[in-house]
């Protein structure tokens, strides 16, 4: 496993996030970590994926379970907006901050015994890295903005 951490958003990593891009074919997915951490509701949390001290990495952890179509587990954690850096890509962080998951969760998340996402079917990169993780097919499908996504889960205990 690279040196990685998953860090809760702080602002002191503003700075090195204004010069996050992803090319259109993958912010199509996603959003920007500055785009999200503008819009976080009070049951999220914006989640940095750190190498060493630079922020390689981000994604959004929703706490309080009120997305019924992803899961009817109560203590279900919903994951989104992931994204590495498109310099930083291939370099295995992906998998490393997912792999990490469970752990961080336990920590900072103790009530949660579930993370559930959705991914867009056409993104297959994204299923690849999931699945590698852990993460299974639930087999429920929801219409995302995108369209179509396939529901999977990874149970934390």
């Amino acid at each position: 496993m690279k040196n990685i951490r998953l860090l809760p958003y702080n602002e002191a990593y503003r700075p090195s996030l204004e010069s996050y891009y992803l090319p259109e074919a993958q912010a199509q997915y996603t959003r920007l970590p500055l785009q999200a951490v503008t819009q976080l509701g009070p049951a999220e949390t914006g989640i940095l994926i750190v190498h060493n001290t630079y922020p390689v990495g981000f994604f959004q952890l929703e706490t309080e379970n009120r997305f019924p179509n992803y899961s009817a587990n109560s203590r279900a954690g919903l994951l989104k907006k992931f994204s590495i850096r498109v310099e930083e890509q291939g370099k295995g962080y992906a998998g490393d901050a997912l792999c990490s998951l469970p752990a961080f969760a336990g920590k900072w998340f103790p009530e949660l015994n579930e993370i559930v996402l959705g991914v867009n079917i056409r993104n297959e990169s994204a299923q690849y890295v999931y699945v590698k993780a852990g993460f299974k097919d639930t087999g429920r499908r929801l219409m995302g903005p995108m369209g179509v996504q396939y529901i999977y889960s990874l149970p934390l205990k």
